[in-house]
């Protein structure tokens, strides 16, 4: 009986070692995506987000990564948003049809 407890506790302790780090890493995994400070204002890219129809939106994004305020769904999508150039939000997209997004040039605003 002394042995089965002790084994329990054991395993309690390893699990939580486990889910301990398991969360940490996560976070610190996260990070990666999110390297701009919180009080600093956001730079908008400017780029092409190609779909995986071949279909493709220009536009601006705060980050080529999962923005922090993005819902993340069940299953690995997330909505993310593009942006005019006055950071104004003309467009949503999926990640899970996104193929690739491109950084490009940004247009003259120069009219003739």
């Amino acid at each position: 009986m002394k042995k089965k407890k002790i084994i329990l506790i054991t395993a309690a302790l390893v699990a939580a070692v486990f889910l301990a780090s398991g969360l940490s890493g996560c976070q610190d995994g996260w990070k990666i995506f999110r390297d701009q400070d919180a009080n600093e204002p956001q730079k908008l890219i400017y780029v092409d987000v190609c779909f995986s129809e071949n279909e493709h939106l220009t536009g601006y994004v705060h980050t080529l990564g999962i923005e922090p305020e993005v819902k993340i769904l069940a299953g690995g999508a997330s909505i993310n948003n593009l942006y005019n150039k006055q950071g104004e939000i003309i467009a949503s997209f999926n990640y899970l049809r996104v193929n690739y997004i491109k950084i490009i040039p940004e247009p003259n605003d120069e009219s003739n």
